[in-house]
């Protein structure tokens, strides 16, 4: 996870780098560079406390994506083992989700951009959870 961390930081420092360049000329970049700044701060924050006491503080994506799996996959670890069935109905309830909300999506069902938002963090926190039930069923 530290190698990633240390990447990320790497990169977001590059992409500062050249966004700084563009922001001297045309402001529309600011945002981009306001972005990396975030992260790579987040990044170096993390690493920090890594090696401080040995545990991320879980502001970063990668931590908070990290944490996320290690979470989803002990409850459903557990379900597997103690409720199959209960485990496949949710395996067919995750894929189902993931159809709905990618249809209501490219319909433009939503009634703002809020919800649209939300449906599209849903759907990623959904595919997430597949990739976590995929990784159990191949064990």
């Amino acid at each position: 996870m530290c190698v990633l961390l240390y990447d990320d930081r790497i990169r977001c420092f590059h992409t500062l780098q050249a966004l700084d360049e563009l922001v001297d000329d045309n402001n529309e970049h600011a945002v981009p560079m306001v972005d990396a700044t975030i992260r790579h701060k987040q990044a170096d924050d993390e690493l920090i406390s890594y090696q401080r006491d040995k545990k991320f503080l879980l502001i970063h994506p990668f931590t908070q994506m990290r944490d996320f799996y290690r979470s989803q996959y002990d409850e459903l670890l557990n379900m597997c083992r103690q409720y199959p069935d209960e485990f496949m109905s949710e395996v067919t309830n995750v894929n189902k989700s993931i159809q709905r909300y990618g249809l209501w999506i490219s319909e433009g069902r939503q009634k703002s951009p809020e919800q649209l938002q939300s449906w599209l963090r849903k759907v990623e926190l959904l595919k997430q959870k597949k990739q976590v039930m995929s990784d159990l069923l191949r064990r």
